[in-house]
């Protein structure tokens, strides 16, 4: 005989298949706080043989992959063993949430090997193999969300100079490299000399270690997900203001966040 909680999550489940919205939206989200429960009911349900049902679930699937990508995303923004275009990746989805990440994955192998028609074995190589490539660094202080997601980058090779730096450490992890701000822009250094990329990816001696400002790949995450929740508000996006702002707080399960103002925090009136 079935266990009492797992009857318990199918009559749930099945209320989604209630004509009335509400009845159905008040069922979602109770089974979208006990996702642990679910098991394989979503993908039973989705065979079943109700119109409705099925665009239900769907609706249930597609909720759950985007709380689970901000979980996973939070999880490697406190991370410090960070896999850094992994990260780029989840910061992309949260912006172009209707993109994949075999897209994604498709993308950076060919960015790879375009770059792989170039010889890379130390930082000024790299700075050719970038600008022979054409590849634009953007300030960081330009607010244009599609500088910060990795699919748009590649697509347009135009991102903000502080990912590149990153990807760059990245891609190249046999070489000595570290991202650094110098005298207000983003670079990066080696035993050898320092890469400026908004300075046409041309190289520069490495100046004193006290004129560096040193920025770990975690740091340049936590900047790119800031940067979107920044575009985000200036754009008066509802959406993506409430799904980065529980990236960066790890309340990834959809409730209302204390922190945000009216109308973002629909539990505040006008007048809060």
């Amino acid at each position: 005989m079935p266990e009492p909680e797992i009857i318990d999550i199918r009559r749930l489940a099945s209320l989604l298949d209630d004509p009335d919205e509400g009845v159905a939206v008040s069922a979602m989200a109770e089974l979208l706080n006990r996702e642990n429960e679910l098991g394989e009911i979503p993908a039973e349900l989705q065979e079943s043989s109700s119109p409705l049902m099925r665009r239900r679930i769907h609706q249930l699937q597609t909720a759950l992959t985007m709380i689970r990508r901000r979980r996973h995303l939070n999880l490697l923004l406190e991370s410090e063993d960070i896999d850094f275009l992994d990260a780029l990746m989840q910061i992309h989805l949260q912006w172009f949430d209707r993109d994949s990440e075999v897209i994604l994955q498709r993308k950076i192998k060919d960015f790879h090997a375009g770059l792989q028609k170039h010889t890379c074995s130390n930082l000024r190589d790299i700075g050719n193999a970038f600008a022979a490539c054409g590849i634009i660094a953007a300030p960081p202080t330009t607010l244009k969300a599609e500088l910060y997601c990795l699919g748009s980058m590649l697509d347009e090779k135009c991102g903000a100079t502080p990912l590149w730096c990153g990807m760059i450490c990245a891609m190249y992890k046999d070489l000595p490299l570290q991202t650094v701000r110098y005298q207000g822009r983003f670079g990066i250094i080696s035993d050898t000399g320092m890469l400026i990329p908004e300075n046409n990816w041309c190289t520069l001696p490495l100046p004193d270690s006290e004129n560096l400002e040193f920025w770990p790949l975690k740091n340049l995450l936590r900047m790119a997900a800031v940067t979107l929740f920044s575009s985000a508000v200036n754009s008066d996006s509802f959406r993506y203001i409430l799904t980065i702002s529980q990236v960066l707080t790890g309340s990834c399960n959809g409730e209302a966040l204390s922190l945000l103002p009216y109308p973002y925090n629909p539990e505040l009136s006008p007048e809060d």
